[in-house]
């Protein structure tokens, strides 16, 4: 799994100098389709400004990465006092991200990836494990923690498959041989990697703690509300989130001699993906599955309609969100917590017909079109 720092991401948000990151880029597959709606809303947050942004001395840059460092530090100090199970691991991911590729203080430097959890995440997410221990949303939240114990990540992975049998994420997460993932994904039927549900928490909790994480966050866009800023991180957290390896399920469909059954199996996985997925970039996987291997003509049509329409969405909510930040933000927030499932699709069409843009594409429109 590619896990991004989310330190780099929140400090752009709030208009300071990113840090460098070791982190690994995601794989070339996931790149092609990284149509997330949190990787996209950072884009489109840091927008025009950043490239007229004045240039910075490595000191000035190295002091406003510390003082973010810390308001994230005291955010997640402050969110893990809140006691519950969904705070104590918000608390845990927000403070693996300040320490993530944290340098020698005062250096600027980016350091060696670290080779255990820190102290306090590991007892912040153990206890809301032990207090939660079948709540999905933090679980998947331990999942993209634990990347130091290969161990404990597949116990996270199998309690999730015991919790979700037809899910396919979890099995995207596991280390079974590829005949076994063939024939455990023939056995699913959704991919729901829990967007709406990981946002809410973040927003929920993110609004009833205060901290100066948060004030500093609210200094970059004034006038913003606890929940516009909690709703701005959350989808920020959304862009720092792991990437499950799908290539581990989408290559093997590649080749030419595919087998009757093994064909069959790449059909159900592309179909699973493209049409019963809660986030773009597992639909356009799905998409880019049939488009290069297994998929009736009328599928390939399909698969590349509904790519057409991510790229319109996309480029409308960029356009939706220069003209207002602040209305775009909160109804993300109020679509996000309505209480009802809704997936990243649903609410990138929500937010773009209610800022007057048509939810499809005219037809001949193809991306980089006007």
């Amino acid at each position: 799994m590619i896990r991004r720092a989310i330190l780099p991401l929140l400090v752009a948000v709030c208009g300071l100098a990113a840090c460098e990151s070791a982190d690994a880029p995601p794989p070339p597959e996931a790149q092609a389709a990284a149509a997330s709606v949190g990787a996209r809303t950072l884009s489109i947050q840091q927008g025009d400004a950043s490239s007229a942004a004045p240039v910075l001395s490595p000191a000035v840059q190295n002091a406003r990465n510390e003082a973010g460092r810390a308001d994230m530090l005291a955010l997640a100090d402050e969110v893990a006092r809140l006691g519950d199970s969904q705070a104590l691991a918000l608390a845990a991911l927000l403070r693996d991200g300040a320490l993530l590729g944290a340098g020698p203080r005062g250096t600027g430097a980016p350091a060696a990836q670290p080779k255990r959890m820190d102290p306090k995440v590991r007892e912040w997410i153990d206890e809301a494990q032990r207090r939660a221990p079948d709540e999905v949303t933090v679980l998947v939240l331990a999942l993209h923690l634990e990347r130091h114990d290969e161990a404990r990540r597949q116990a996270l992975v199998g309690r999730w498959r015991t919790l979700e049998p037809r899910n396919l994420v979890p099995l995207l997460h596991s280390t079974l041989p590829e005949p076994a993932l063939f024939e455990a994904a023939a056995a699913t039927s959704v991919y729901d990697s829990h967007y709406d549900d990981g946002l809410r928490l973040f927003i929920d909790t993110l609004s009833r703690a205060s901290s100066p994480g948060l004030a500093r966050m609210g200094a970059a866009m004034p006038g913003m509300t606890k929940e516009e800023q909690a709703a701005a991180m959350a989808m920020v957290f959304w862009a720092s989130s792991g990437i499950p390896p799908f290539q581990r399920i989408s290559t093997p469909c590649r080749a030419e001699d595919l087998s009757a059954a093994r064909h069959q199996a790449c059909r159900h996985v592309a179909e699973v993906l493209l049409r019963r997925s809660d986030v773009l970039m597992a639909e356009a996987i799905g998409g880019g599955m049939f488009l290069r291997g297994p998929g009736t003509d009328a599928e390939k049509a399909e698969a590349e309609a509904s790519r057409r329409e991510g790229d319109w969405l996309m480029g409308c909510m960029q356009q939706a969100y220069a003209r207002d930040p602040r209305t775009f933000t909160r109804r993300f927030a109020q679509l996000i917590r309505g209480g009802m499932h809704i997936t990243e699709r649903m609410v990138m069409r929500q937010l773009v017909v209610e800022a007057g843009f048509p939810p499809a594409p005219p037809a001949g429109w193809r991306r980089g079109s006007p």
